[in-house]
């Protein structure tokens, strides 16, 4: 179970395989590759498996992209 909530500090690989670390700062459970959907302050990406987060450096990323959780 990984389970992410807002404050964490995650690495994603993002298109291109740019690699970017930063603190989450928007949470949202979408439909598959869907840029909006509905804003959570955490969820269990093992069960929700679509979704987006904004990160602390400017960038965001899908679920999936997300490499490690500290």
């Amino acid at each position: 179970m990984r389970k992410l909530k807002l404050g964490d500090t995650v690495t994603a690989r993002l298109f291109g395989g740019t690699m970017v670390t930063g603190t989450v700062e928007n949470i949202e459970i979408t439909t598959a590759y869907s840029k909006s959907g509905r804003v959570v302050s955490q969820c269990d990406l093992d069960k929700h498996p679509n979704g987006t987060i904004d990160l602390s450096c400017g960038r965001w990323c899908y679920f999936d992209q997300i490499k490690t959780i500290n």
